[in-house]
């Protein structure tokens, strides 16, 4: 039988399951002080889903502690693999485990911005490796407790709370040195240098946005108000509590530097309807705005001080962010999304997304 370090059988005295044993020496690999593994044991341990591609699983923990604790374990196992995606998947974790470590620890506690609590992570994934690509195993906090519905497709009260989620997270890391984190030093997962493969791929209706797609990057890159993005902020990664005006995030394995309309457009395509959009697209960026000001002022001022946030470039934002100056990276930003679906294919909203490209494109001035 499995047994915790504190001499307890895991399972309450039972006989222990594959999964109770899997998750208990991830616990103990994850969390290991000083020589010594935080005494952790696992009374109950199910499996939730598998990682994209197969590089792994994400398991639901009960432990035995008093009172006991409802975690999530997150195993890393890739298999052999070489080239583009495999190396951008094996980097994408440790990105993640950089995010747990560096960034998330620091978030203001009082701040809209919930993230998972990590209790450990341990690492030997390889990059370079196309054989024994090593593993991870990443502990984290179960958000369902406090945090326990989830949406595929938002209204307009979630789809604020999710706003306000990204107004919060983005101020508290704006001008952040996401390469001195040890983060994407462009995030998100569709950013142009990754995806050269389906820029090609990019049919003849997509002429346009094809040839567009290097003047969006450059401009999308040179923007001076940048923050840390989520990198993938769709429903599917996104928790409410009860009251629907609470939001809760994860999965950062595409976190890095850029403008935060990445993630709002992102956002939008992917879990927000046509008609909401028709009737609140303006609405709720101007409440994102509203939320981002307020955010950035206590970062400037000192009050939402994290370590991370640069408070000379929040308080500059503060004066020259407007409402204006914002819809002019929203612009660059879906197009630059829509970019990306063109070659890899559509999904989500995508009669909206790409009237929406259609038409910014020309305001931006980059039609033939």
């Amino acid at each position: 039988m499995a047994r915790s370090s504190t001499g307890r059988c895991s399972g309450g005295g039972r006989g222990s399951t594959p999964a109770e044993q899997r998750a208990q020496a991830a616990i103990a690999a994850a969390t290991h002080r000083d020589g010594e593994a935080v005494p952790t044991g696992v009374r109950s341990a199910r499996p939730l889903s598998s990682l994209w591609a197969g590089y792994g699983t994400i398991t639901e923990v009960e432990t035995d502690d008093e009172p006991s604790q409802l975690l999530i374990v997150k195993e890393v196992a890739p298999p052999p693999g070489s080239g583009v995606s495999h190396a951008r998947k094996m980097r994408s974790y440790q990105i993640e485990a950089a995010f747990y470590q560096r960034v998330a620890p620091h978030l203001p506690p009082g701040a809209a911005c919930h993230v998972p609590h990590c209790l450990g992570v341990h690492s030997t994934l390889d990059a370079d490796s196309s054989s024994d690509a090593g593993g991870m195993q990443l502990v984290m906090s179960d958000l369902r407790q406090r945090f326990p519905n989830s949406c595929s497709s938002l209204d307009e009260q979630h789809a604020r709370a999710a706003l306000s989620w990204l107004a919060a997270f983005h101020a508290a890391c704006w001008g952040a040195d996401a390469e001195r984190l040890g983060l994407w030093p462009e995030g998100c997962y569709w950013h142009l240098e990754t995806r050269l493969e389906e820029l090609a791929d990019i049919g003849r209706e997509g002429r346009a946005l094809q040839a567009a797609a290097h003047e969006l990057d450059h401009r999308l890159r040179q923007t001076p108000f940048r923050t840390l993005t989520h990198g993938d902020y769709k429903t599917a990664n996104l928790l409410f509590g009860s009251g629907s005006d609470e939001c809760a995030a994860y999965d950062f394995q595409y976190v890095g530097g850029g403008s935060g309309m990445k993630d709002v457009v992102y956002l939008f395509c992917s879990g927000l309807s046509a008609r909401l959009l028709a009737q609140q697209e303006e609405v709720l960026l101007r409440h994102y705005h509203g939320q981002l000001i307020e955010g950035l002022r206590a970062a400037a001022g000192g009050g939402g001080s994290t370590g991370i946030a640069d408070p000379a470039a929040a308080a500059e934002a503060v004066e020259r962010y407007t409402y204006e100056a914002m819809l002019g990276d929203y612009r660059l930003a879906l197009c630059d999304y829509v970019r990306f679906m063109a070659g890899w294919g559509f999904w989500g909203n995508t009669s909206w997304a790409s009237t929406k490209a259609r038409q910014f494109l020309g305001e931006l001035g980059l039609t033939s």
